[in-house]
């Protein structure tokens, strides 16, 4: 018996649901959120880090 297993990437998907492509406005809001992440993981790891409580 032989098995395979067939395993496909193409990486994150930048393109919504419906296959279309993003628009620029729509690709500003996702950098944006990925900005606005980052800096609040940032701010959590030095909080906790100070230790000022």
């Amino acid at each position: 018996m032989r098995t395979t297993i067939l395993i496909t990437s193409s990486g994150p998907n930048p393109s919504p649901a419906n296959g279309r492509p993003l628009t620029t406005f729509e690709m500003f809001i996702q950098f944006l959120q990925a900005f606005l992440f980052a800096i609040l993981a940032a701010m959590f790891i030095a909080s906790g880090l100070r230790g000022s409580h």
